[in-house]
């Protein structure tokens, strides 16, 4: 389902966070129930809550979304929402504490190339960042196979499918910054 926004096409639709919060509220309302009593509940919420779902399905038909708007609100607030360990803020929106993970920053030339390499196909509006990541990739295999040596060798654990997530964390950074840069 994809849609163009400007010179651009939505490849995912967002609810407003209005919507958002009150299906965190929902959520956590429901979130030890069983599924017959959590779909009940969900019924009666749609029914109570039936003006602000048909705002956000106008919203979202606008943008060019043509899915069921109250089954995406049922799925995040069942399978998204309801899952996700939350504090006890005043909207529910903390989230509990976990431990920082090190984080690891690659070259900056890589990270020149990608930027490089994405402006010169995002005027394109077919362009889509994961086959642009393997177009990249193709190009610029030897100094991506040199990154990810360069970040195992950095690795204290030494993790025998280390290359394989340090590749995942290269391609979402392209994709981020196709993102970012758009």
């Amino acid at each position: 389902m994809t849609a163009e926004h400007g010179n651009h096409k939505i490849y995912r639709y967002k609810l407003d966070s209005d919507i958002n919060d009150l299906l965190i509220r929902f959520s956590n309302i429901h979130k030890y129930d069983s599924l017959d009593t959590f779909k009940e509940a969900w019924s009666n919420w749609c029914e109570s809550n039936n003006n602000i779902i048909v705002g956000e399905e106008k919203r979202l038909q606008v943008l060019g979304f043509t899915g069921d708007v109250k089954e995406k609100m049922y799925i995040a607030s069942r399978y998204y929402y309801r899952k996700r360990e939350r504090g006890s803020g005043g909207n529910g929106c903390e989230v509990k504490c976990k431990q920082n993970r090190s984080y690891i920053i690659l070259d900056k030339s890589l990270l020149k190339l990608m930027d490089a390499h994405i402006s010169q196909f995002i005027i394109d509006i077919d362009y889509k960042p994961s086959t642009g990541f393997d177009n990249f990739y193709e190009i610029n295999k030897k100094v991506i196979e040199c990154e990810i040596e360069r970040l195992i060798n950095l690795d204290k654990d030494k993790d025998k499918d280390k290359d394989k997530d340090i590749y995942a964390k290269i391609k979402k950074t392209y994709k981020n910054r196709y993102f970012k840069l758009r």
